[in-house]
């Protein structure tokens, strides 16, 4: 990265947000047990915006509350918030808050209703960074990490109750009203179960609406996901209910409000952002008849394990497990094999000393932290589901054959070391 050097100035901020729940029924993504389209709206789901201007060069940070995006789709809304608006198209990170309560999309040629909704929501997002450049004012920005506890914890073993940080950036104007707050925290966002059939921002969603209310002057809160793919509230919630949905949204609530009010400030030492294309080596698919004698293998283990009072969080294991086989058979009849190597694109925003690291896809933790600790200069910010979805990035010493992650993902165990690396060695050259 560029070793950008303190100005006597500060940064121009300015932020926006939009409803994007669809306006008709569609299919819900994220459960593979849920099947029909959608029954209304518990919570409305958000699209929201952040930009940033410093000699005037323009960032956009969009957060959508989908699932996940699609590559192709991505590039044609950069392309077409380019040319309206002269912001460059790398410059542009759209990222999806991973809730299990949207619309299923990642393909735009699902249907009419679907490509509708496409068309509407590419509108909405020009809204949106109009909006936001409307809104651009000389602003102070503050930054910090916050370590929280009692909101998630590692997928498979529930006795990793710390679940990460909560990293903040805030921005304030001149006269000291907050404008508006960018959150990362990794996290799967499923309170919300298959039983759902409601959209809502899950998680995420319910947090960020209570602090732009409770907060004066109602500033635009955005939650972005980060490194949660390996961390959830399997073993921390009560229940998959709305009630536990406040509950929990009330701790990460909680947590940023009492973070956001002793960040140190970020100086203005510049703006620059560098993406980088990698390709990635994809896994080979089993043969057919193998696959399907290990579903069988697996079912009747877990017709076992059943015989003992299984917890919620360890039903959870064995059903993704049995989910993930399904879905691998699924992509084995339908395709025999992926293609050797898929593309995805780094994408890193470096504002001031932290380095916003935009992923195409789930990241672990563990993946988080080797980046973190082998930066030197920069302080790191981890923001997964930007761009496109290429799903699992499975470290090499977490690949099982039989865990969900490494069942689901498209791509091989190199594809997290190739990915960790090229993100280090950028962020110290």
């Amino acid at each position: 990265m560029v070793e950008l050097k303190k100005r006597e100035t500060n940064f121009q901020t300015g932020f926006s947000k939009i409803d994007i729940t669809p306006s008709q029924p569609l299919p819900l993504a994220g459960h593979i047990a849920r099947k029909g389209l959608s029954k209304g709206v518990l919570n409305p789901l958000q699209g929201k915006s952040f930009l940033i201007k410093d000699s005037g060069e323009i960032v956009a940070i969009v957060v959508l509350e989908l699932l996940y995006i699609s590559k192709n789709w991505c590039t044609e809304v950069k392309r077409y918030i380019s040319k309206k608006t002269g912001i460059k198209k790398e410059n542009i990170l759209i990222s999806a808050t991973h809730t299990h309560a949207g619309p299923e999309i990642i393909n735009p040629d699902s249907g009419k209703r679907v490509s509708l909704y496409f068309h509407e929501l590419k509108e909405k997002i020009l809204k949106l960074i109009l909006d936001s450049l409307s809104d651009f004012e000389e602003s102070i920005l503050y930054f910090g990490k916050q370590g929280i506890k009692g909101l998630a914890g590692n997928r498979y073993n529930l006795k990793k109750e710390e679940s990460g940080e909560i990293s903040i950036i805030k921005s304030e104007n001149k006269k000291g009203f907050i404008k508006g707050i960018f959150i990362c925290y990794g996290c799967h966002p499923t309170i919300l179960g298959a039983e759902n059939y409601k959209f809502s921002g899950d998680l995420f969603g319910y947090a960020q609406e209570k602090l732009e209310n409770i907060l004066s002057g109602q500033p635009v809160v955005l939650i972005a996901n980060g490194a949660g793919a390996d961390v959830s509230t399997r073993f921390t919630r009560k229940e998959q209910s709305y009630t536990e949905l406040k509950r929990l949204g009330n701790i990460l609530m909680e947590n940023i409000i009492k973070s956001a009010d002793k960040l140190p400030i970020l100086e203005n030492s510049g703006l620059n952002v560098e993406t980088k294309n990698l390709k990635f080596k994809t896994k080979r698919l089993p043969l057919l008849d193998y696959a399907k004698s290990v579903l069988k293998r697996t079912k009747n283990e877990f017709k076992v394990e059943r015989r003992r009072v299984l917890s919620e969080g360890e039903m959870r294991i064995w059903i993704t497990k049995l989910e993930g086989l399904k879905t691998l058979i699924k992509s084995t009849k339908e395709m025999k094999y992926y293609p050797e190597y898929v593309t995805g694109e780094i994408q890193i925003i470096q504002l001031g000393e932290i380095a916003i690291i935009g992923i195409p896809g789930e990241v672990f933790q563990k993946t988080e932290k080797e980046i973190l600790e082998n930066v030197s200069r920069l302080k790191g910010v981890i923001v997964g589901y930007c761009n496109d979805y290429l799903g699992y990035f499975v470290p090499s010493e977490e690949w099982e054959e039989l865990k969900y992650e490494s069942l689901v993902s498209i791509l091989d165990s190199s594809a997290e070391t190739k990915m960790r690396k090229e993100i280090i060695r950028i962020l110290n050259s």
